[in-house]
């Protein structure tokens, strides 16, 4: 079938590129697409994943270069590539293109005969338990993928598992998922899929870990909670760093190499996004969110605020800054020590506060002023935003070089768009701030409305000495 990786796959060898330090790999088929720093070398190996016309998608086997990418066989009367005779591949190239068995997985593979071990560790205990005792530690071990040996003798870059929970109710977004990984200027990588796909596992998936060998799908029986999946997520997770990619978001090609070389020059155990990018798809509308700069608390009058108000904000900025696991990234190692809480709610943030407790000053934040992520709003997030103010040359943003279809409509039509009354919903004239979800002057009344009571509500609290944190148990949005 077209498309998918058979069991003895084509072989080709780079003859072009002498000279030139190889051959020009893109991202896309489309020659238009965007090119990678690094070339093909001349005298490398690669396996045929898909063949359109005279570009060829490949896995590269043997030599150096993009670990995949498309390319051209040949061009006018230049030949690149020449297909490898079956007789002449060396060992090496046939062990490695014989070794390719697709890394699809369901809850029977989880499954064993596991009996709770007191010598396991925080997060295998807590799969164990999370699963009712029907994940088998010893069993998941068995199914991580090539780890690098550790010590000083490492080569850098680092290996890095990018980690996504997602359900069967979410394959739309399965496919811009893709674009978003397979972009990434990011050579070492793998992806770890976990979903509850309930008997229906994900059709597009199932074909790309039968193409890509740093692709894993979990698709399980039950509906585990997304504290329940990082977990297992991490577990799997055969890299040194841990990156989230929530299926719905968008990230820049060099959103990783950015996040882990910020990671490594502060020498941090785990990262996050202090300030970013939304995009409302109902409204296209664009705006630059920083919980620091504009809390919920500060849209209600100073005369009705308690003198503890304002501890209470930081309490409430500390929450979001943290709190927003779509830009999580961290050492795997951290999160087999302090798992996450088997829930869908504040399972985030949980995590995270966790190890800043533990870790203090490894644990740090990056302001995305590039646009290298795009958090994206349509209406059925779990959590909501406020924009700190408006962005009306999307076309500027990183994430933009990804050409998705969206991005593309909206950078001709974004700013046009937030100019009119109907698309740019404000608080007041003078203001200038919004709701990413308060696409009506009604829904803006009554959110301002409940922001009111809320903050009215813990000022009583704080008044009969109720602690800040009863308060935030009794909202954890804060």
């Amino acid at each position: 079938m077209a498309g998918e990786c058979s069991w003895t796959p084509r072989l080709w060898r780079v003859c072009g590129g002498q000279g030139k330090g190889g051959i020009l790999v893109r991202r896309g088929a489309g020659l238009e697409s965007l090119v990678y720093s690094d070339r093909l070398s001349t005298n490398a190996v690669v396996r045929e994943l898909r063949m359109e016309g005279h570009r060829l998608q490949y896995c590269l086997v043997e030599g150096f270069g993009p670990r995949e990418g498309w390319v051209s066989i040949r061009i006018k009367d230049a030949v690149l590539l020449l297909q490898e005779p079956l007789a002449a591949e060396n060992t090496a190239v046939k062990a490695a293109a014989a070794s390719f068995k697709p890394r699809i997985y369901s809850s029977k593979d989880l499954n064993g005969k596991a009996e709770l071990d007191t010598s396991w560790s925080p997060v295998e205990k807590a799969l164990f338990y999370q699963s009712c005792g029907r994940w088998d530690p010893d069993q998941l071990r068995s199914l991580r993928g090539p780890v690098k040996a550790a010590g000083p003798l490492v080569p850098k870059p680092k290996k890095v598992s990018v980690l996504t929970p997602t359900s069967r109710t979410r394959t739309k977004f399965h496919q811009q998922l893709w674009t978003c990984f397979n972009s990434q200027s990011w050579t070492d990588k793998e992806l770890v899929i976990i979903d509850s796909a309930q008997g229906s596992p994900s059709s597009f998936f199932s074909r790309i870990c039968r193409q890509f060998e740093n692709v894993v799908y979990v698709g399980l029986d039950g509906d585990f909670s997304i504290g329940c999946k990082r977990n297992l997520g991490a577990y799997l997770a055969s890299g040194d760093v841990i990156v989230h990619f929530d299926d719905d978001d968008v990230y820049g090609p060099s959103y990783i190499a950015s996040m882990v070389a910020e990671l490594d020059r502060r020498n941090l155990v785990a990262l996050t996004l202090s300030a970013w990018y939304d995009f409302d798809l109902r409204l296209g509308r664009c705006g630059f969110v920083d919980p620091e700069a504009l809390h919920d608390v500060d849209l209600v009058a100073a005369k009705t605020r308690h003198p503890k108000i304002r501890q209470f904000r930081d309490s409430g900025v500390e929450a979001a800054i943290y709190g927003y696991g779509f830009s999580y990234v961290y050492l795997r190692r951290v999160a087999m020590f302090y798992p996450f809480t088997d829930t869908n709610m504040c399972e985030d943030v949980d995590f995270f506060l966790r190890l800043k407790e533990v870790y203090d000053y490894q644990v740090g934040l990056k302001r995305d002023q590039e646009g290298l992520c795009l958090h994206i709003m349509h209406g059925d997030n779990t959590a909501d935003s406020m924009l700190h103010r408006e962005v009306h040359e999307i076309a500027k943003l990183h994430v933009c070089e990804l050409n998705l279809p969206f991005l593309a409509k909206m950078e001709g039509e974004t700013a046009s768009k937030l100019t009119g009354e109907e698309h740019h919903v404000r608080l007041s004239s003078t203001t200038g701030r919004f709701f990413v979800k308060a696409d009506s002057e009604q829904r803006m009344r009554a959110f301002q409305a409940v922001i009111q009571d809320e903050v009215s509500f813990a000022a009583q609290c704080l008044e009969r000495g109720v602690s800040l944190d009863e308060i935030n148990k009794h909202n954890c949005t804060w």
